[in-house]
């Protein structure tokens, strides 16, 4: 360790007043008069402080420790500030605690950067939002451990105040990140106050974060000074009449807590402005929530609710309202008195009728109506004078839409996914000149519909999936905003010539369908950024879609082409390009090696394929390559081996039979797909791939595995199911990171390995 900071440290040790000299070393955190405060509270509980292994200890009372590691010595520029101040202090920290797992702060790992987060679930939306950014979900910053979590720096988000990347917590039971509400405060002195929480055995955020409370409903110990809660998945069930004690509360947030009743006491939270309950019991809600009059937002979204007290339309400051997921039956003609209110958000399948009442809401920005069996909407849905949105999703029953549409002049969404039975709309929709966002998928609407919908000509997005477009109509052209036409799975045969001229089009999703020609007036969008075409098999693929230089995102669905068009490497910009169901397909034209920008590349269903050109090697940017039921195989491999930005790897349902040594020399790989081949032995190779992270061996050949397997360090993930695995090794200890091992439909595993493999990997997932 460093000689200076020995020396340092030793001053502590050596003190007549260690708990003294150790707020003198924290003070770098106090930045207000409270944080200094608590820094004595939690120094003032130590008992002893030592150097030993290059550490410096400090015990405190009841057998919790903390283990405090010298500075470091690299930061990189990218590290968040308040995260390089501490471990300029200390490059981690570690609090160990009698009975609850660690609070531990990392520090920076070699070269200075961060450590990367372990519990993201590849199968949440999270990880797949950072994959669509082209980011590495397992480079993600980890800040600390708390518990068996882990609080990220998350990527996305941003704090308002510190203007560094937000705090998220990631639950180890889901790997969903959530955010965690620190208000003004440092990472420091998050890390800090989650280390006093545990030592002084109190809540204390609440003090330190102004808006936020952590409460241990369980022993009801509620904070009369608390102007906020937020708790999830707790079982609450019954929330305590003294709820109503809590005057200065001004936010409740109670999330799938298991509420059966919400005691009358609640009425009492005069200076509650956001009541949100979603996902409880509750069946009845109190009348005397019209006592909450500084209410502005209201979510009794997700619960039992039948019938709702007329007494919800005496809240004068009401603007959002969400009732989605309860049986109600009717609603209240009192809603109508809700002049402030801006969102309204229904879903039941028991609502048959709206009161007319809701005409009066002229400030009404949003309405969502959902799952209903409306069979029409009412001709007052025009008063709605302020409307911006109206969503009429799931309405089943639902068969027209009134002529007095036309009225809402403000209308910029407009919403009809899953309204299977309706056919047309309004000739009137001419009139809704600020209408951008027009959904209609998986209904009924045709070709002549079509026609009413093109006349709104300020339309940026236009989106009929699974619908009855048979043809597309000549008022195409009129839509000269228009940057999204999405008309996938449709009987759709043939595009108007009057499709080129949507300057602004940049995608335009024709994936599902049967053209049977292509216009070459294609050429002229260029603007267009993603194309995807579904074609029926002789369709000609016009040479002028090689002059869309802009275009990046290209799929191409059922050919009857034996390979691909030269004008392929013609398209600088190309990023992706996908090709499924060429079932002649052979091979792929050297000319794609001149798409320079070329990352991804999904060839499936093609059972033809068999050649990779040699070139693939030299794209520099190709990171993703899917070669699923195809012909390709082993060769795959000795092409690709070279590609050096390679990071996932899918060749499934190929006839793989062995993994060739060439795979060993996939660096960079992350991810490796090899499902539904005939393996029966795997490469030595395997072990050589440094940042392997997924493995998916499902469905071959395998009796046993090597014990090499577990000895890649990064491994996370791995799938061996419906494998005739016989044993498993005793090597498999020695994965400390895995995390997920899917082992069903091994029927062959004697039940004994089964039962000791939670004890061999406590850490790690077993599925069967």
């Amino acid at each position: 360790m460093s000689e200076q900071y020995h020396k340092y440290w030793t001053t502590i040790v050596e003190s007549d007043d260690q708990p003294k000299a150790l707020v003198d070393h924290f003070n770098f955190l106090a930045t207000t008069p409270a944080m200094l405060a608590l820094i004595e509270q939690v120094c003032m509980r130590c008992t002893a402080v030592a150097i030993s292994d290059a550490r410096l200890l400090i015990d405190f009372e009841n057998g919790f420790q903390l283990q405090c590691r010298q500075p470091a010595e690299h930061l990189l520029a990218g590290v968040p500030a308040s995260y390089a101040a501490l471990a300029a202090v200390h490059n981690g920290l570690q609090l160990q605690q009698p009975h609850d797992v660690p609070v531990f702060f990392a520090g920076t790992g070699e070269g200075g950067a961060l450590f990367g987060a372990e519990l993201i679930d590849e199968e949440t939306e999270f990880f797949q939002e950072l994959k669509q950014a082209n980011m590495d979900p397992h480079q993600v910053g980890q800040a600390m451990m708390h518990g068996q979590h882990e609080v990220i720096f998350h990527p996305f988000k941003v704090n308002g105040i510190t203007g560094e990347p937000a705090l998220s917590y990631i639950d180890h039971e889901n790997g969903i990140p959530c955010d965690l509400p620190t208000g003004e405060l440092l990472f420091a002195q998050v890390f800090f106050i989650l280390v006093a929480e545990a030592i002084l055995q109190r809540p204390l955020l609440n003090s330190f974060a102004g808006e936020t409370v952590f409460i241990d409903i369980g022993k009801h110990r509620y904070l009369r000074s608390a102007t906020s809660i937020r708790i999830a998945d707790e079982e609450i069930g019954v929330l305590p009449a003294a709820i109503g004690q809590m005057e200065a509360l001004r936010e409740l947030v109670l999330i799938r807590c298991h509420l059966h009743t919400l005691p009358p006491e609640t009425g009492m939270l005069t200076c509650l402005q956001k009541l949100v309950l979603p996902g409880n019991g509750l069946a009845v809600i109190p009348g005397t929530i019209g006592e909450l009059t500084q209410l502005v937002q209201l979510d009794l979204s997700e619960n039992a609710i039948t019938v709702l007290p007329n007494s919800l339309g005496a809240l004068p400051l009401l603007q959002e309202l969400r009732l989605e997921s309860n049986p109600l039956t009717v609603l209240p003609d009192t809603l109508g008195n809700l002049h402030s209110l801006m969102m309204l958000s229904i879903e039941s399948s028991q609502l048959t009728t709206l009161p007319a009442s809701l005409a009066q809401l002229t400030s009404l920005r949003k309405l969502f109506i959902k799952g209903s069996q409306l069979t029409a909407v009412p001709e007052w849905v025009g008063a709605l004078s302020s409307l911006e949105e109206l969503s009429l999703i799931a309405n089943k029953q639902l068969r027209a839409l009134p002529a007095s549409l036309g009225r809402l002049t403000q209308l910029r969404t407009l919403c009809l996914n899953n309204c299977e039975q309706l056919q047309s709309v309004p000739a009137t929709m001419a009139t809704l000149e600020r209408l951008q966002y027009f959904e209609g998928n998986n209904t009924a609407i045709d070709s002549k519909a079509l026609e009413n919908i093109c006349q709104a000509r300020a339309l940026t997005k236009l989106e009929l999936n699974n619908a009855a477009i048979t043809h597309i109509p000549p008022a195409i052209g009129q839509l000269q905003q228009l940057q999204q036409l999405s008309l996938q799975e449709n009987p759709l045969v043939t595009l108007a010539p009057e499709t080129g001229e949507l300057k602004n089009l940049a995608v335009l999703n024709l994936d599902g369908c049967a053209l049977n020609s292509i216009p070459p007036a294609i050429g002229n969008l260029q603007q267009l950024n993603s194309c995807s075409l579904g074609l029926s098999g002789p369709a000609e693929l016009p040479d002028e879609l090689g002059t869309l230089l802009k275009l990046e995102f290209l799929a191409i669905d059922n050919s009857a082409l034996t390979g691909i068009p030269a004008w392929i490497g013609q398209l600088p910009a190309l990023r992706v390009l996908s090709l499924k169901g060429w079932t002649a397909l052979l091979s792929l034209d050297e000319t794609i090696v001149r798409c320079r920008s070329l990352s991804r590349l999904w060839i499936m269903d093609c059972p033809a394929f068999s050649v990779l050109p040699a070139g693939l090697c030299t794209l520099e940017k190709l990171r993703d390559v899917v070669l699923r039921n195809t012909n390709a195989g082993e060769t795959a491999f000795t092409v690709l081996a070279g590609c050096p930005a390679l990071q996932e790897l899918e060749i499934s349902a190929s006839a793989l039979r062995h993994v060739p040594l060439q795979a060993g020399e996939l660096n960079n790989l992350l991810t490796l797909k090899l499902s539904h081949n005939a393996i029966g032995r795997l490469s030595p190779a395997i072990k050589e791939l440094p940042k392997l992270w997924s493995l998916d061996l499902s469905d071959n050949d395998l009796t046993m595995i090597m014990p090499d397997i577990f000895r890649i360090q990064k491994l996370h993930t791995l799938n061996l199911s419906a494998n005739p695995l016989e044993t498993l090794p005793g090597e498999i200890e020695q994965a400390q990171r895995l995390r997920k091992l899917f082992l069903y439909d091994c029927h062959r595993l004697p039940e004994s390995t089964f039962s000791s493999l939670q004890e061999r990997l406590p850490d790690c997932e077993i599925m069967r």
